[in-house]
């Protein structure tokens, strides 16, 4: 993965006004459809999940925890 072409995550923005749907498609789109790798503070971020069980509410967190840290949150799986 080049960094150069991943997306900051203090560049994502969230609009709650929005319906649920249609904000994990708008972090999608911002995340140039790849939530999984993506920029912090400089850092390559790389999320994984081992458990099938993860969802998408999981993922959310993940990240508004991130946006809510400046991106100093690291959750273990």
């Amino acid at each position: 993965m080049d960094p150069s072409t991943l997306v900051d995550i203090k560049d994502v923005h969230i609009d709650t006004s929005l319906p649920v749907e249609q904000r994990l498609a708008s972090v999608l789109q911002q995340m140039n459809g790849n939530p999984y790798f993506f920029c912090s503070n400089g850092l390559v971020v790389k999320c994984s999940f081992t458990r099938r069980e993860k969802t998408v509410r999981d993922f959310r967190g993940y990240i508004r925890a991130s946006l809510n840290h400046g991106g100093k949150y690291i959750e273990s799986t």
